[in-house]
């Protein structure tokens, strides 16, 4: 059995086309962003584009979650519900905040679930692509 490469990403994984690239990406969204929400323990800034799909960028620095486990762990959660969320065409950055590390898995779920909810119904009443 084969396991999926960069290339040929799986029906499960987040592809590199729909992440945020380089640094230049989050800085075009952190200069202007047309949405911000917040729900303990992350922040999602938001930016409308004119590509076809929405693509993710991840903030999790050592700061808020200082063991690399946890910093995964808020990835991988992250990342499941983004992929999941059907979200127009826009870029996306979430960030960890203070206690992010701490929370439970059920509660980050539930802020990650509520944050893309919210950020795709905002969005979609903003005017189109």
């Amino acid at each position: 059995m084969t396991l999926p490469g960069p290339t040929s990403p799986g029906p499960f994984l987040l592809g590199i086309e729909r992440r945020l690239p380089d640094k230049a990406a989050f800085d075009h969204v952190f200069a202007a962003p047309d949405l911000r929400l917040r729900r303990h323990p992350f922040s999602l800034l938001a930016r409308r584009s004119t590509l076809e799909s929405a693509r993710l960028g991840l903030v999790i620095g050592k700061k808020h979650a200082r063991r690399a486990v946890d910093r995964n762990r808020l990835r991988r959660i992250l990342r499941e519900q983004f992929r999941l969320s059907l979200l127009p065409c826009c870029d996306i950055i979430v960030m960890a905040r203070p206690g992010a590390a701490l929370a439970a898995r059920d509660d980050l779920h539930e802020a990650a679930i509520w944050l893309f909810d919210q950020a795709s119904k905002k969005i979609a009443d903003a005017k189109p692509c």
